[in-house]
């Protein structure tokens, strides 16, 4: 299978670019690209005629938006993703929401008091400290005995 190129970083005349929308996408499928993010500074104006143009095109599988069927896998960053500060604020694949720090952040404290419950089980404390020996399986221990400790030493 030969590679399949996507450009992620491209300009229209909505922001600093040199062509309008249409043409952008038009010479992204000429130049045998699959699919491109238009990435207008400080505006989304150029989006409806892009995304029309990618559709007529056939490329509008991956470009536009996040829809069930559309191929993408997405990260959305909270700061520029080399910034030693940066963390993941959401992932997206394939259109569904596989991760949500907003979410994960509201379930900590529930995960803190389900874990808390847990290590409190008497399963988990140290041996010698009163908790219960730890159950070996009955298949096991049958099986890790020999002649003498079955009986059968004649």
């Amino acid at each position: 299978m030969e590679p399949q190129y996507v450009d992620l970083h491209s300009h229209s005349t909505a922001s600093d670019g040199t062509f309008a929308p249409a043409d952008v996408v038009r010479l992204a499928k000429e130049s045998g690209l699959v699919g491109l993010a238009l990435t207008d500074h400080d505006t989304i104006a150029g989006l409806p005629e892009a995304a029309a143009a990618a559709k007529q095109l056939g490329i509008d599988k991956r470009t536009g938006s996040i829809e069930q069927g559309k191929d993408g896998d997405i990260l959305i960053w909270n700061v520029h993703p080399f910034s030693p500060y940066s963390h993941v604020e959401m992932t997206l694949i394939e259109g569904d929401v596989y991760f949500d720090r907003a979410k994960d952040i509201a379930n900590r404290e529930l995960l803190a008091k389900e874990r808390e419950a847990l290590e409190k089980l008497d399963m988990n404390k140290a041996p010698g400290t009163g908790g219960t020996p730890p159950r070996i399986p009955a298949e096991r221990r049958l099986a890790d005995r020999d002649e003498a400790d079955r009986g059968n030493n004649r």
